[in-house]
C-alpha cells in the first residue's frame, strides 16, 4: 500500500496513459502534414516526401519529429504539463520549488526521454518500484510528476524531508566534531535507525570493549588516542592470570631436587600440587 506521501506522485500507469493522450493529440495535428505526404508519395515515388533526406529520415518524419518536440517542451515550460497530463490532473514540477527552467526542460524531454526509451523502456520502467516515481529523464533533469489536488502533500513531504536531512547532518557533525577532539577525526559508525553512534571513551576499542591491562597499544589505536607503544610485561601478564591456573613441580634432570617454576595448567585447581616421587625413580 502507499503511504500517504507516495500518493503525491503520479504513477507509472496514470502517466502512460497521459502519454497515449498525447499521441492521440499530436495524431491529429500530424494528419494535416501526413495527407500531403501520402499523396506526393503515390504521384511522385521520387518526390521531397519520399525520398529520404536525413540518413534514413524522410521529410515527413523530420516535421512529425519537430512537432512532436516543440509540443512537449512548450507545454511543459510554459503550463508545467502537456494536455494528456492536464486531463490526468497531474503536473512536472522542480524539486527545489520554483517555475522549470527551459534547460530542465529540454534535457528532459529530448535527452531525457531518448536515454530512457534507449534499452527496452527501462527508463520509464524505473517508475514503478521508486518512492517519488521518478523515471530517468526525471532524474536527469530533476524533476517529480505529483498529482495537481496533492501539491499541498507533496509540498509537506519536502519540508520534512529536508528537515530530516538537516538534522541528520547536524548529528553526524556533531559526532565528527566531538572524535576530531578525541584524536578520532572521521571515526565513526551509524546504528540501525541511520544516525551516529555513541563516540568510544578512552579506554573502548571499536567495538567498545576495555583495553585490557598488560597487553601491548599500538599508536594511534582507535580508542586509546593519547597513549603510546609499549611492549608487554610478561611478569604483569602472569600476575593477572585467572585464579584456576595452577602451579605444578618441573623436575630438574641435573640434579636430584626440584623446581618449581610457574607454568599454567589448565582446568585444575589452583592449590593442586604434583605429589613428590622417591628419589630412586631419579634413577630410572
Amino acid at each position: 500500500m502507499q503511504n500517504k506521501n507516495e500518493k503525491a506522485f503520479a504513477g507509472f500507469l496514470v502517466r502512460f496513459f497521459a502519454y497515449l493522450t498525447d499521441m492521440f493529440i499530436l495524431g491529429i495535428l500530424l494528419f494535416w502534414f501526413k495527407i500531403p505526404a501520402l499523396v506526393d508519395q503515390i504521384t511522385n515515388p521520387t518526390g521531397l516526401f519520399s525520398r529520404d533526406v536525413f540518413f534514413s529520415y524522410s521529410l515527413y518524419d523530420i516535421i512529425a519529429f519537430i512537432v512532436t518536440s516543440l509540443y512537449f517542451i512548450l507545454m511543459t515550460y510554459s503550463c508545467g504539463a502537456t494536455l494528456g497530463k492536464m486531463l490526468l490532473r497531474i503536473k512536472v514540477v522542480s524539486t527545489e520549488e520554483r517555475d522549470l527552467r527551459f534547460s530542465e526542460v529540454l534535457v528532459r524531454e529530448i535527452f531525457g526521454k531518448y536515454l530512457s526509451a534507449f534499452i527496452v523502456l527501462i527508463g520509464y520502467l524505473m517508475i514503478i518500484p521508486d518512492e517519488e516515481k521518478r523515471a530517468l529523464h526525471d532524474r536527469l533533469a530533476d524533476t517529480r510528476v505529483i498529482y495537481v489536488h496533492e501539491e499541498g502533500a507533496y509540498k509537506s513531504y519536502k519540508k520534512k524531508k529536508a528537515e530530516e536531512e538537516k538534522r541528520l547532518a547536524a548529528l553526524k557533525s556533531a559526532a565528527s566534531t566531538q572524535y576530531v577532539n578525541n584524536g578520532l577525526a572521521g571515526q565513526y559508525v551509524m546504528n540501525q535507525s541511520g544516525e551516529p553512534a555513541k563516540p568510544m571513551q578512552a579506554g573502548q576499542t571499536q567495538q567498545g570493549m576495555p583495553v585490557q591491562q598488560g597487553m601491548p597499544v599500538q599508536p594511534g589505536q582507535p580508542g586509546m588516542p593519547n597513549q603510546q607503544a609499549q611492549p608487554a610485561n610478561p611478569n604483569q601478564a602472569r600476575a593477572n592470570a585467572p585464579a584456576f591456573v595452577a602451579e605444578y613441580p618441573v623436575k630438574d634432570k641435573y640434579s636430584d631436587g626440584y623446581n618449581k617454576p610457574a607454568a599454567p595448567m589448565p582446568n585444575m585447581q589452583s592449590n593442586t600440587t604434583m605429589p613428590q616421587e622417591n628419589a630412586d625413580d631419579n634413577n630410572d
